[in-house]
């Protein structure tokens, strides 16, 4: 009767006399307490047992692989409430990787972090070791952070290049960005990073063809907008080079046709006013001339402006001037002149006037009179005396072809 009371109480105390449960096996008979055993042989009460078995460990086994290593049940059960799946046969987290963080350095917070973070973020082929996380965390990175740049696979191996990637001011958010839009290669991404230049930024001078450096260069010539820098650099100018055209207005275009004749942007823009082409503005520079003196002889080139010089001496006077002047006047005088061959008298000498009037005689040298009209610089040598088909004694500029323009 003792004994009965003593199992009653016994009863009570564990179960409200209700069946025990053992996993999903319900345990018949009162005083059957076989399979409880194993549990309580290992010092595990049945409150602990039953917390055990919601981590799928089901054997004590399995809960004193826990233990042995270290790991209290509370241990356990934080690094399982960690993780977003489960499995049908075993604990969701067996002691035996919880231990293999632990040896590698992990702390049991740390690990949890690691061990939930890896499940919910990484892929399946992307399995991340403990001595992998160890790498990481010992230049600086926490679980979450690192797992978005392990995800980058050219880097997962060299934290130290994310460490300074990070330091250098790319973010974990970022990262993906990064390596999608501009380059897989951490090297490459550093490059643009250390040149101080954002995502957005290289994404637009990568769009036009740029290197990191190239846009650096570009970029400090003065060239903040990529596609600009793109049209002077596809015309074969240097950064250095292309600012000096483009402070003073020149287009690609235009600067191109004054580069290739051999001018400089302050050279150029000294010839810009002469309204001459770059390469006619060369033979100009190239005799030594200025666009000053140039502008006192529009039209000509420089040896033609040098005969201007040694022949006309008073210098060069326009058409209206010769049409009002007195012929006894025009000796030794020069004239631009253009009229219309009105009478050829010779080889190389004719009557020309303009519009019918304002009859001129021309000498021509060796050269013959050109049919229709005449277009250059004449020389008054004195006058000249001819009779009209109506005996009229005509006294007209006699003037000598100094330069023949057409």
């Amino acid at each position: 009767m003792r004994i009965v009371l003593i199992v009653i109480i016994f009863c009570v105390n564990i179960s409200g006399c209700a069946a025990f449960r053992d996993g999903d096996q319900e345990i018949g008979g009162l005083f059957d307490l076989t399979p409880l055993n194993p549990w309580m042989r290992a010092g595990i009460s049945y409150r602990d047992q039953l917390e055990w078995q919601d981590l799928n460990c089901k054997t004590t086994e399995s809960a004193l692989s826990w233990k042995n290593s270290g790991f209290t049940l509370e241990d356990a059960k934080r690094m399982h409430s960690s993780l977003y799946f489960s499995q049908q046969n075993g604990c969701i987290i067996s002691s035996q990787t919880a231990n293999k963080w632990k040896d590698t350095g992990f702390n049991v917070l740390e690990t949890i972090y690691w061990i939930g973070e890896k499940n919910i973020f990484a892929r399946p082929e992307d399995d991340i070791e403990p001595e992998l996380a160890a790498k990481w965390k010992a230049v600086g990175f926490e679980a979450r952070e690192a797992l978005f740049w392990l995800q980058w696979h050219e880097i997962r191996d060299y934290p130290s290049k994310a460490a300074d990637l990070k330091k250098a001011g790319v973010s974990h958010q970022k990262v993906y960005d990064w390596k999608s839009d501009i380059s897989n290669s951490p090297d490459e991404v550093a490059a643009w990073v250390n040149n101080g230049i954002t995502l957005d930024l290289a994404k637009k001078w990568k769009k036009s063809g740029f290197t990191a450096n190239g846009a650096k260069n570009w970029a400090n010539a003065g060239f903040i907008v990529p596609h600009e820098a793109k049209e002077w650099r596809n015309a074969q100018f240097e950064p250095a080079e292309a600012t000096q055209w483009y402070r003073n207005n020149f287009k690609t275009k235009i600067a191109s046709q004054w580069r290739d004749s051999g001018f400089d942007a302050e050279g150029a823009l000294n010839w810009q006013n002469s309204n001459l082409e770059p390469k006619v503005a060369s033979l100009w520079r190239d005799a030594g001339k200025t666009p000053e003196e140039q502008l006192k002889w529009p039209g000509l080139n420089p040896e033609q402006a040098d005969k201007i010089k040694n022949d006309c001496k008073s210098g060069l006077l326009e058409l209206v001037e010769l049409l009002r002047v007195n012929p006894y006047e025009v000796a030794d005088k020069c004239y631009n002149y253009i009229g219309q061959t009105t009478q050829i008298l010779s080889k190389n000498r004719a009557l020309f006037s303009i519009g019918g009037s304002n009859i001129v005689h021309l000498r021509f040298k060796e050269q013959s009179v050109p049919m229709g009209y005449f277009k250059g610089i004449v020389k008054g040598g004195g006058v000249y005396r001819y009779q009209t088909v109506t005996g009229a004694q005509l006294i007209v500029p006699d003037l000598e072809v100094v330069i023949m323009l057409r």
